[in-house]
């Protein structure tokens, strides 16, 4: 995992965090040793991802006989949040890469609404107004402040469209599932409004005009699917930019 920053999900110490550690135990050709707390799968895990390593690329994870696990591990009683680490560390191809989208929403996922008076400054992306990049940025339609750049999008699968809405019974929706929002990561300027509550609204922080809302809960998203948690920018209040390289 040379290049890729290692960090842990929160606390206690998960999954992802200790499979971040793993390969240099294994390339010490050392013991593979796990913290003894709560919840036993992680050993579990820790001890089958060589086994996934190398299963990736030539069958799926789902297709993994039984008798590839050990006799001895069969009385491990499975966490439910374990199945859905392991199966984001076989999409990040076997390394904890902190820029995929997933990590990043399932990162955000891991907070306890207790902290939120102390959110960890590791979720929080740079503020792109306070530095120069080639990256796509989004800036305030109103008064052109950059707001977040195209790293920052959590893109999600599309969702079932009007159907995903049946319940409420509206007469204006299409078939069609098309999204007309943007999910992002929190950015630097959104901390003091995320602070101590569980939704709000997100003003840009220079002109105030209303960019879109957050909700710590979730949101759905037009085209049917739900986001949580959920930081909402609308597409109508941001303007992409794209920079143009000049030839000479």
């Amino acid at each position: 995992m040379a290049g890729r920053p290692r960090t842990h999900l929160g606390r206690p110490v998960t999954l992802l965090s200790s499979l971040a550690s793993l390969s240099v135990t294994r390339t010490s050709r050392c013991p593979i040793t796990t913290p003894s707390e709560p919840g036993s799968f992680r050993l579990l895990s820790i001890t089958l991802s060589p086994s996934l390593e190398r299963e990736r690329g030539e069958r799926e994870r789902e297709s993994v006989k039984q008798t590839d696990i050990p006799v001895s591990m069969m009385f491990f009683r499975v966490n439910s949040g374990f199945e859905d680490q392991l199966r984001l560390y076989e999409a990040m191809k076997c390394e904890v890469d902190t820029s995929n989208p997933s990590y990043k929403q399932y990162r955000l996922l891991k907070i306890k609404i207790k902290k939120f008076s102390e959110l960890p400054k590791e979720i929080f992306a740079l503020d792109p107004d306070l530095s120069s990049s080639s990256e796509v940025s989004y800036r305030c339609r109103k008064c052109r402040r950059t707001l977040f750049r195209g790293s920052s999008i959590l893109s999600h699968p599309v969702g079932e469209g009007a159907s995903a809405f049946s319940h409420k019974k509206f007469s204006n929706l299409t078939g069609n599932a098309q999204c007309t929002s943007y999910f992002i990561e929190p950015v630097q300027w959104m901390k003091p409004s995320l602070l101590r509550v569980m939704h709000g609204q997100l003003l840009c922080p220079k002109c105030s005009s209303k960019l879109g809302s957050f909700s710590w809960c979730g949101y759905q998203c037009s085209c049917g699917r739900w986001v949580t948690p959920a930081f909402q920018l609308h597409h109508n209040r941001v303007d992409e930019i794209r920079q143009i390289k000049m030839q000479k």
